[in-house]
């Protein structure tokens, strides 16, 4: 991957990840949040708060060092602190099915009505017709998250556990 394709990449999931976004996302895709008010949709993402960026290739040293003089410019400036989240693992390896990458996946704790826990899969797609169906591939990152979700929401003998998992996809270019 180039490294200009990997910076604008970093830099759509750095603004995907801010919690006031991801608020507006959630109200304006999901059923269950349609009523929520922004500070509402907040409270119920869960995870731990970050004000920095992780490197979306850490192994890479000289695009490290180009986000870190990218963020130490930055955080001079109120205009780009906000909150983002950190969200579930975006790595999915499971042996015999390989490797997928997410974009972002976190999830959230509804707190109007009946209470319950929802996987967020938000994926950002530069390109609307990639030269196979999105909705399929959004299906089997649906399918992988509910895989995952073995032994640690469910198990084999009592499938009731299995959360409910939203795969929501921004298309940049849909036109």
């Amino acid at each position: 991957m180039s490294e200009l394709k990997v910076r604008y990449d970093a830099n759509v999931k750095r603004l995907l990840s801010n919690k006031e976004i991801l608020a507006f996302i959630l109200i304006n895709t999901i059923k269950e949040f349609k009523d929520y008010s922004i500070e509402e949709a907040k409270k119920a993402i869960e995870g731990e708060v970050k004000t920095d960026l992780i490197s979306v290739r850490p192994s890479n040293d000289n695009l490290k060092n180009t986000f870190s003089k990218d963020e130490n410019r930055k955080e001079k400036s109120k205009a780009y602190q906000s909150e983002k989240i950190f969200g579930l693992n975006t790595e999915s390896n499971i042996p015999g099915e390989g490797k997928m990458n997410f974009d972002i996946v976190f999830t959230v704790r509804t707190i109007k009505g009946e209470r319950q826990k929802i996987y967020i899969n938000l994926e950002a797609q530069k390109n609307f017709y990639p030269g196979y169906d999105l909705v399929t591939r959004s299906i089997v990152y649906c399918s992988r998250l509910i895989s995952e979700q073995m032994d640690h929401e469910y198990d084999g003998s009592n499938y009731d556990g299995v959360k409910k998992v939203y795969s929501i996809w921004i298309c940049m270019n849909a036109v």
